[in-house]
């Protein structure tokens, strides 16, 4: 049985979802800061708009946390691929 993987591979995928992570952090906190920026609005449209960037915001950064779970386990494939093809048959 062959595994057609390689550790660099999945380490390069890891970087990326670090990448990623990070891109939709900042998303998240610019969004945020947008809402910060326009606090003085106060009729019934900007109240609307307030919570409605808001859950823009929270489902922006909602990915982030199952992102970053995935990421001690690719590690660990890493590992084991690292192991896997130290061996020589």
């Amino acid at each position: 049985m062959a595994v057609c993987a390689s550790a660099e591979l999945i380490r390069e995928m890891e970087n990326d979802i670090k990448k990623m992570i990070r891109d939709l952090e900042e998303i998240s906190a610019g969004i945020e800061r947008g809402i910060k920026s326009q606090s003085d609005w106060n009729d019934s449209q900007s109240a609307r708009y307030h919570e409605l960037m808001h859950q823009i915001a929270l489902l922006s950064a909602a990915p982030c946390r199952e992102l970053e779970d995935v990421l001690p386990r690719m590690e660990r494939l890493a590992g084991a691929l690292d192991n896997y093809n130290s061996v020589r048959f």
